[in-house]
């Protein structure tokens, strides 16, 4: 749905693609190809290469480059992209998101209408930034005019893309598009859960998309929260619009906790949140992560409540979890129940 708010640095067009997040703790990447005549997307293969230490392991800081250039060596040993593009991820928090609201206007004066608000609302020179926008619950274009528009603007530093596509150059990996990682989440949610609105027959797709504009309007929204190593996702999506927030709140925060209340090493501290049965006072461990908890559930609850202050035609039904901190002993039973 969104594949055009990413960044673009090339032009090649393929049914192969390889889409590639490096975090801190490991390389996820997964390989989709496309029927060329169905037009159905087929995930081919997917790969979980762990760093060697994570990346914010305190011993890790001088051998950042080193550690993810091993990761990648290991990850092109393994996968073949000749042929196909190739899509890499910017962490959430790297990421900015403004969500506002245009009065109607004709359709010719949007994009400087976008320009002009993005100015106010991102607080950085917009030469510095790579962005672009979206139209989100966009309407058939005949009545598009009459309305407002709610829009999205998707932002990056440009020294942050930069560097990050270093990083896949030094490797010998050929970007061609930059991506948010909380927007490829909600494309991967598109596909799953809204399939009929990627329709690529044009009068097929005007037929489906008035269809996921009536679903949205409905109210059926989904919400994913994603907990990562450093930082954390928080994305809301429906079959025409996303929101997303992001939060300094991760696995790494319960593990620089148990390091410091059991004076452990980090791999110590990393091994007890895995396996907590083998904590020897189980109490003091529950002690120490239960505030942490607390507040990764306030994060969920103010970006729910952020979400529906500015869409409150769109009810959130459901919410999944996922990321690697998400299995976390008593996170799942805390955010159900509260304790």
């Amino acid at each position: 749905m969104l594949g055009a708010i990413g960044f673009s640095f090339g032009a090649k067009t393929s049914d192969i693609a390889w889409g590639i997040d490096l975090s801190e703790y490991a390389l996820k990447a997964v390989k989709l190809t496309r029927d060329p005549k169905t037009k159905i997307v087929k995930l081919e293969q997917a790969e979980f290469i762990p760093h060697s230490s994570p990346l914010t392991h305190p011993d890790a800081e001088l051998d950042r480059n080193e550690l993810m250039q091993a990761t990648l060596k290991d990850f092109l040993s393994r996968a073949d992209l000749k042929g196909a593009k190739v899509v890499i991820a910017v962490p959430g928090h790297r990421v900015l998101g403004r969500f506002f609201e245009l009065p109607p206007l004709p359709a010719k004066k949007v994009a400087g209408a976008v320009q002009y608000e993005t100015k106010h609302q991102i607080p950085i020179n917009l030469e510095e930034l790579c962005w672009s926008h979206y139209i989100l619950d966009e309407r058939d274009a005949k009545t598009a005019d009459e309305f407002p528009r709610r829009i999205m603007v998707v932002a990056a530093r440009e020294v942050h893309v930069q560097e990050r596509l270093a990083i896949f150059k030094t490797a010998g990996i050929n970007v061609d598009i930059v991506q948010s990682e909380c927007i490829a989440i909600h494309n991967a949610m598109v596909q799953e859960f809204y399939p009929d609105t990627l329709e690529t027959d044009p009068k097929l797709k005007a037929i489906k998309a008035q269809g996921a504009a009536e679903q949205a309007a409905s109210g059926d929204a989904i919400a994913i929260v994603d907990l990562g190593t450093e930082s954390s996702n928080v994305v809301i999506s429906t079959a025409t619009s996303v929101w997303f927030r992001s939060f300094g709140k991760g696995g790494d925060t319960m593990t620089q906790a148990l390091v410091k209340q059991f004076q452990l090493t980090y791999p110590q501290a990393e091994q007890l949140k895995r396996e907590p049965s083998k904590a020897r006072r189980f109490h003091l461990l529950h002690a120490t992560m239960s505030p942490i908890f607390v507040q990764i559930g306030s994060e969920i609850e103010r970006s729910i409540a952020g979400y529906h202050k500015l869409y409150s035609d769109h009810k959130v039904h459901h919410v999944y979890g996922i990321g690697g901190a998400f299995p976390t002993h008593g996170l799942m039973r805390h955010l159900r129940s509260g304790k």
